[in-house]
């Protein structure tokens, strides 16, 4: 190329850029105006997967439940359920008219699915009937095959076991092992969960039976409870869990 063609290049090239940056009408800055003014840009991926689960933006995907409907993504969604994966790549209904209805589900579970799925953790304010809520999230997680929820899910329940064991009561724990009788039998990782819940009653016994040695009341039962919180106990021999349990701690002689 001769000196006199490169120079016309190169002015050429420099009046296009030239005309491009000052052009009031130009495509390419409408272009980028457009962009500028859409969602904004965030700094880390959790806080933009939360911006997403919050506006919708971009979804390819609606969840419905109860009567509320999540625009979703199916990029965050298959890749961590194994539901949603199946149901988009079925062929059938779902994955035509890209729209779910999870008919069985608590709108408020659901809710909490998917900002595990989107920010690999739960909300915080999850305190009111923690014990419960624990289970229930497991339960979903099996179902949804989201195994980091479920993961996440014990972890939170042995955590809460341990830390906040002085607001529990024996009450509670069997709640819990009668939920986990009739609703997690069979289920992958339970066994962990049941074995959690029985630890902590164990814990609760003994501390009760503390008290109860160590107070004026006379009114005592077998192995040192009075008869009121025995027969609350009793109430759950049902549960196979519990039940062997028991056993057992007759069988040790305590």
């Amino acid at each position: 190329m001769d000196n006199a063609n490169s120079e016309n290049t190169i002015t050429n090239a420099k009046r296009s850029f030239d005309q491009v940056e000052h052009a009031t009408n130009d495509d390419t800055i409408t272009e980028s105006k457009r962009v500028c003014s859409g969602p904004r840009i965030y700094e880390t991926l959790k806080d933009g997967n939360l911006a997403l689960l919050r506006s919708g933006d971009y979804s390819d995907l609606v969840l419905k439940c109860e009567g509320e409907e999540f625009k979703v993504h199916k990029a965050i969604l298959c890749p961590q359920s194994e539901f949603f994966r199946g149901c988009v790549e079925s062929g059938m209904k779902e994955s035509i008219t890209n729209e779910i209805e999870l008919v069985d589900e608590n709108v408020a579970e659901v809710k909490m699915m998917l900002h595990y799925i989107y920010l690999e953790d739960f909300p915080d304010d999850l305190l009111d009937h923690y014990l419960m809520l624990c289970l229930r999230l497991f339960a979903l997680a099996d179902k949804y095959g989201v195994l980091g929820m479920k993961k996440k899910a014990v972890d939170q329940l042995e955590y809460y076991l341990a830390e906040w064991s002085p607001i529990l009561s024996c009450h509670n724990v069997l709640d819990a092992l009668e939920f986990c009788s009739s609703e997690l039998s069979g289920v992958s990782g339970s066994d962990k969960v049941i074995d959690s819940l029985l630890d902590a009653l164990a814990m609760l016994l003994r501390q009760l039976m503390t008290r109860l040695y160590s107070s004026d009341d006379r009114s005592r039962n077998r192995g040192g409870l009075p008869a009121a919180e025995f027969g609350i106990i009793l109430d759950y021999r049902h549960i196979p869990a519990f039940r062997l349990w028991l056993l057992e701690l007759g069988r040790s002689g305590l």
